[in-house]
């Protein structure tokens, strides 16, 4: 499906990331660092994780951020087959993930929110997205007819698996990162049903 002008143009906008209240309590060649990874849309690279543990953070976790990198590609295989069990024939003729550029875009979508979650853990902040990124990736989704039950779906079984990996003490560090990607994902699913 094309992008519409209007979609288009918010596209830039539907950046989760943001590190600006970060700027006066990180230093800045770590900011440098997460900047990077954002601006290169990718996972931080085990030298930005050495750098960010050796920096002592307040509640970072490099090494939960690893793993979510390491394992992004199984963690998302693991909500693929439950979103594939729970809405059968979606990625079939006639489905919401149909063609098959639909369905890769479901899950490349999953990789970068895991990628965005992945930057909170690193630094041990839950303050790593921005709702105005969620609102406009909400418009963004409206224009491409993202199935947004499904794609609700995907991303709470993606973080309940990443989760459930983790000791439950790491989980309870982990959670308010957690909480941040939910809560864009619900404002999202708020935005596509209005009350």
């Amino acid at each position: 499906m094309p992008l519409s002008d209007r979609a288009r143009q918010l596209l830039p906008q539907a950046r989760l990331t943001t590190f600006q209240a970060w700027q006066t309590e990180i230093p800045a060649e770590l900011l440098t660092r997460f900047q990077a990874a954002e601006e290169e849309q990718r996972f931080l690279t085990d030298a930005d994780l050495v750098a960010i543990a050796l920096a002592c953070l307040p509640n970072a976790n490099p090494t939960a951020a690893r793993f979510l990198r390491d394992d992004a590609d199984e963690l998302i295989a693991i909500a693929r087959a439950d979103l594939l069990d729970r809405f059968p024939g979606i990625t079939e003729l006639g489905g919401a993930l149909y063609p098959e550029a639909r369905s890769q875009s479901c899950w490349r979508d999953c990789w970068q929110f895991l990628r965005c979650l992945s930057y909170g853990v690193a630094a041990g902040r839950a303050d790593y997205a921005t709702p105005a990124g969620f609102e406009a990736l909400a418009v963004v989704y409206e224009e491409l007819e993202v199935p947004i039950a499904a794609m609700q779906q995907a991303i709470e079984t993606l973080l309940g698996v990443a989760l459930k990996r983790f000791p439950p003490e790491v989980q309870a560090q982990l959670q308010p990162c957690f909480d941040t990607l939910q809560t864009g994902i619900q404002a999202i699913v708020a935005s596509s049903n209005p009350t």
